[in-house]
């Protein structure tokens, strides 16, 4: 984890050794703050679950996204800077795509549809509409 590191540029001359001698004690202390200690005003860990690890490690290797977690932004927050939305939407769209996918190949022997059925695949085609519309309005400027 370069983030440890007293100088990660070292790497340059020492090949990718991590050894307890290259290691920032501050920042040490600072990994194990947020993740041991209880810092936010709800007495919550800075990083409440090992499952949001992966998200930490991105915040780590993002200089903005640590600032803004430095001060205080929740993990959510300083994750938006890094490219844990763009990972998100991704699998999220390629997920809901085999879902859909895949209940288009069996709906028809299906036996118990119903009405809330229909009110779902409506809010799920209002939610591809918007999603749909706000990449394009992203590309759109692109072009501009």
């Amino acid at each position: 984890m370069d983030y440890l590191k007293e100088n990660p540029a070292q790497d340059l001359d020492h090949g990718n050794d991590f050894t307890l001698q290259n290691i920032s004690l501050e920042k040490l202390q600072d990994v194990i703050d947020w993740l041991f200690s209880r810092r936010n005003e709800s007495g919550t860990k800075r990083v409440s679950d090992s499952r949001k690890l992966g998200t930490f490690s991105k915040i780590l290797q993002n200089k903005e996204a640590l600032r803004q977690f430095r001060d205080g932004a929740s993990l959510e927050t300083a994750s938006v800077l890094t490219d844990e939305p763009d990972e998100i939407l991704s699998k999220s769209i390629n997920c809901a795509h085999a879902n859909i996918k895949t209940a288009n190949s069996v709906y028809m022997d299906a036996k118990d549809c119903d009405e809330g059925d229909i009110k779902l695949l409506e809010s799920i085609r209002i939610y591809a509409s918007a999603i749909r519309n706000g990449i394009q309005q992203k590309l759109d400027q692109l072009d501009d």
